[in-house]
């Protein structure tokens, strides 16, 4: 799997172009990202609990989060202290910066999940 690269409102994934959030699962799969338990933080869909809860389940060795093109997804009260207590590294950077982190990670082949927001 190779992150190819990404603009305001989509990201292209192995040629595919996806023109909405994903999330990528240690095991190669991608799910449109569920904003549907995220609240609105400052008029934006918040990196939400369940979110991480459902991320974190797939006991992935490294997560990478893509805060947005401009690097501006909130997180929801509670996330950082989730994400701080469990045993998975965290790395966050606006989506545009953590692509070539994934592809490092994911040719190193380690247990990557990403959480990608493609705007804002």
């Amino acid at each position: 799997m190779k992150i190819d690269s990404t603009k305001f409102g989509s990201i292209t994934i192995d040629g595919k172009e996806y023109s909405h959030d994903l999330y990528i699962l240690p095991d190669g799969n991608m799910e449109k990202r569920d904003k549907s338990h995220s609240p609105r933080i400052h008029g934006h869909r918040s990196l939400g609990k369940a979110e991480i809860k459902h991320i974190l389940s797939t006991n992935p060795d490294i997560l990478l989060i893509g805060t947005g093109q401009s690097g501006v997804l909130p997180f929801q009260e509670d996330v950082e202290g989730m994400l701080q207590n469990s045993a998975i590294v965290t790395i966050k950077e606006k989506t545009p910066d953590i692509i070539n982190e994934f592809n490092k990670k994911w040719d190193d082949g380690k247990r990557v999940a990403a959480i990608l927001h493609v705007t804002c």
